[in-house]
């Protein structure tokens, strides 16, 4: 509180800065959301556009506040694509600075807004029970393990459900039972979606989803799964090699990492956000890096950047880091 109270907000680019610091921090008071709709209305007397680094600031609170339709009206207008700020060196060198909570920031305001459009959507008859499904993820997702699990009981309590959609909810529910200190329940859901797969890849790539999401010892089911996967052939193991993936990503095991989400990716669409998992993508994008397969890296990276312009934010520091590598006397640039 005391360095707060010794900066000079008396800018509307500083004071919706203090703004987001108070949101991230959790803060109520002075309430962020006021504040920083404070800087608006001051930056509107003053007659100018809000800057990128306000845009910044006010996605951060209207993100973390009660105000997910703020957020994603300023994401409709803002790409957020370029770098905070550019310090230029002379006429052929600079060095751009990121902010490296945006994209968290763009992630978190979309799931908020999700959580409370679904949560609209279950107050109606006839979709209460998809709304709660989707719900059960959206709240895991926020590490709320008491909000995921009623939602999954709520799904699972209808009979009639396809088996891919109870073998999903079911292991997000062992992984809000296993957050929720309920351990031996959560493996006791696992071994059995594990013993009820016969020969099917879904329920496995289940569990190990489930299990990287809780942070818990997945050794046990991941030789199950491995020989499941390398016995496997065809777009339906697709699943599970990804899923494999991102278990290995998770235990820092970067090449076997690749190799498995190589095995996952549609080889003829191979970084097609439309035929693959972006999750799985930027998952392998990062196993890449780790790898130094930069080339690979800033493949993923590109073809992202053309749905979502933020990314190239990721694209341009990781082009500079490639240059690094290399020794490279200027930028390497993917266009």
């Amino acid at each position: 509180q005391a360095q707060w109270d010794g900066v000079a907000a008396s800018q509307p680019d500083d004071k919706a800065a203090l703004a987001a610091a108070y949101a991230v921090a959790g803060a109520q008071e002075p309430n962020p959301l006021a504040l920083a709709e404070g800087a608006v209305e001051k930056e509107k007397k003053q007659g100018a556009a809000a800057s990128a680094r306000m845009n910044r600031s006010l996605l951060r609170v209207y993100s973390r506040g009660d105000a997910p339709e703020k957020a994603l009206d300023l994401l409709a207008v803002n790409e957020f694509r370029n770098a905070v700020f550019v310090e230029n060196l002379g006429q052929s060198k600079s060095i751009s600075f990121y902010d490296s909570g945006l994209l968290g920031d763009i992630a978190y305001a979309h799931l908020r807004a999700a959580v409370r459009y679904l949560e609209q959507a279950g107050r109606d008859a006839k979709l209460g029970t998809t709304a709660a499904y989707f719900l059960t993820d959206a709240w895991l997702l926020l590490g709320n393990a008491e909000q995921a699990q009623r939602q999954a009981g709520v799904f699972l309590a209808q009979a009639q459900m396809p088996a891919q959609y109870r073998d999903h909810a079911r292991a997000r529910q062992a992984a809000a039972q296993y957050l929720a200190g309920k351990k031996s329940d959560a493996n006791a859901t696992w071994t059995d979606l594990l013993e009820k797969s016969a020969g099917r890849p879904e329920p496995l790539a289940e569990v190990m989803l489930a299990c990287v999401q809780a942070r818990a010892d997945c050794a046990k089911y991941d030789q199950r799964a491995v020989a499941a996967a390398d016995a496997g052939e065809g777009k339906k193991y697709f699943i599970l090699n990804a899923a494999l993936g991102r278990y290995y990503l998770a235990r820092k095991d970067y090449p076997r990492a690749a190799l498995y989400m190589e095995a996952g990716r549609d080889k003829a669409n191979k970084n097609k956000i439309e035929v693959n998992d972006p999750v799985m993508l930027t998952a392998l994008a990062q196993a890449y890096y780790h790898n130094k397969k930069f080339s690979e890296n800033l493949e993923i990276y590109f073809e992202m950047s053309k749905q979502y312009p933020a990314v190239r934010q990721i694209q341009d520091a990781m082009q500079g880091i490639y240059a690094m590598e290399q020794q490279s006397a200027g930028d390497v640039k993917i266009f």
